[in-house]
């Protein structure tokens, strides 16, 4: 009698092991799919891959590989700060005059580099691939550009470099001396998750110096 009452309490406990069991994988399934279901919601539809011709992405390319040069020689430019940078992008021939000092993104390489150590710094690489041109009502041309930059990781390891690699959004406008040239007129990075890209797409435009960035030595 009494090992029958063990026996009954036995498969009672399993029991309620069992349901909360059930109980909890059934949550997290449903927990899981709600998850998903709301990650799939913020990604926004795929950026199309637009060209502006053939003659205008090589114009734009162009345009952009001089931004890009500018940009990596801020890093080590002493007599730029975000009050005065007489080397900015700006100052680019073809460069109308109402445009600010800085991009964004130029504008936070700047203060980027204000806060990290000084001995980490050197001249960065920048290069690009570009994914897409469209021609706005303006005459502007509005790119996709995909921008990786290897930076000097530390003066205390020789060769160590880090690199990242975003999505931007770049304007350019007819330059000022030359029509058939283009010069940046503003650069943002775009969330990869709101704005993302074809996955099987053809470079319109590539820059790819091919070199490794200048680094300081440690002393």
């Amino acid at each position: 009698m009494k090992n029958l009452r063990l026996s009954k309490q036995m498969l009672i406990s399993i029991g309620l092991i069992t349901l909360i069991m059930m109980v909890a994988f059934i949550s997290t399934y449903i927990y899981e799919g709600y998850l998903y279901e709301k990650q799939q919601a913020l990604i926004g539809p795929t950026l199309p891959q637009e060209s502006a011709g053939t003659s205008v992405d090589k114009a734009v390319g162009t345009a952009i590989t001089t931004y890009l040069q500018t940009l990596d020689a801020e890093w080590s430019d002493q007599d730029c700060s975000l009050k005065h940078c007489p080397n900015s992008s700006k100052s680019l021939p073809g460069v109308p005059q109402e445009r600010a000092m800085f991009t964004k993104y130029e504008r936070s390489n700047v203060e980027l580099r204000g806060k990290i150590i000084s001995d980490t710094t050197g001249v960065p690489v920048s290069s690009f691939s570009l994914y897409s041109t469209k021609r706005e009502q303006n005459g502007a041309i509005t790119a996709i550009v995909n921008i990786m930059i290897v930076k000097c990781y530390s003066s205390k390891q020789p060769d160590s470099y880090s690199s990242a690699t975003d999505t931007h959004k770049i304007t350019l406008n007819p330059s000022t001396t030359h029509p058939d040239d283009y010069v940046v007129m503003e650069d943002q990075i775009l969330d990869p998750i709101k704005f993302p890209l074809a996955n099987s797409s053809r470079s319109l435009y590539t820059y790819d110096p091919d070199r490794e960035p200048q680094c300081p030595t440690a002393i």
